[in-house]
């Protein structure tokens, strides 16, 4: 019995997926480098605890950065204007 098209549709991009997946795994960074794993637990610990506060110039670029990408968005999802929507 066959399987249905879009089974057969996700099945086909799965293994898609999977060979190039492989076939990028020569270029993967697959070494272990951390020498104290628990230290680097202990920082992630703290800084989850006690958060540094960011500066202000960062705060306002990454503002700045989500204002142009949301206005970015605005403006590119409103269909255009053509003369007959305009009457």
């Amino acid at each position: 019995m066959a399987q249905p098209q879009p089974a057969r549709a996700m099945v086909h991009s799965s293994l898609l997926f999977l060979l190039l997946a492989l076939l990028c795994l020569p270029w993967a960074d697959l070494s272990v480098t951390a020498l104290d794993p628990w230290h680097e637990l202990s920082r992630l610990g703290a800084g989850l605890l006690l958060p540094a506060p960011p500066e202000a110039g960062t705060l306002l670029s990454a503002l700045a950065n989500t204002l142009a990408f949301a206005l970015q968005g605005a403006v590119s999802s409103t269909p255009p204007r053509t003369p007959a929507t305009l009457a």
